[in-house]
């Protein structure tokens, strides 16, 4: 851009949850709009010049996620999302390098970790004693995926410094 041009701001909404099952749960109830669908969160946003979503797959029970409709997302929207896991170290079929590749090509560009509570902390240092994440960190920093770290006041208690 020439100097003084003035260019659009690049709006990133950095946390969106997408399914597509009609009876979603109400996860969010501060929230004015609980987004499910690409659909909704393109017309709740767009509005109001947002361009952009990293998408955060939805768990489906302990360590598990279903990735089918975010998958569909990605490859319908590759230059408008980038997707955001959670994994569970433990579970080697997690952490191949298959598994990982599979993610890498439909768009996901980091690991998540919840960090609101003693349970999440604990898991969260396990899975750094598990043998899969010097392994997956490599294949991170390889990819240039990122670290996303979700966390609440609480683990300010734990790590005050």
């Amino acid at each position: 851009a020439a100097l003084g041009e003035i260019k659009a701001p690049y709006i990133v909404d950095t946390h969106v949850h997408l399914w597509d099952f009609p009876d979603r749960p109400d996860i969010v109830p501060f929230r004015p709009l609980a987004v499910g669908s690409i659909e909704e969160w393109m017309e709740e946003v767009f509005p109001h010049g947002v361009s952009n979503g990293v998408t955060v797959f939805p768990s489906v029970g302990q360590g598990k996620f279903n990735i089918t409709y975010v998958r569909d997302v990605l490859d319908r929207f590759p230059d408008t999302f980038r997707g955001v896991i959670s994994l569970n170290f433990t579970d080697p079929s997690n952490t191949s390098e298959a598994t990982l590749d599979e993610f890498d090509d439909i768009g996901i560009r980091s690991i998540k970790y919840k960090l609101t509570n003693q349970k999440q902390i604990d898991a969260f240092f396990n899975d750094t004693r598990a043998d899969s994440f010097v392994a997956v960190s490599k294949f991170m920093r390889e990819r240039r995926w990122s670290w996303t770290m979700q966390i609440t006041s609480e683990v300010g208690e734990v790590w005050p410094e």
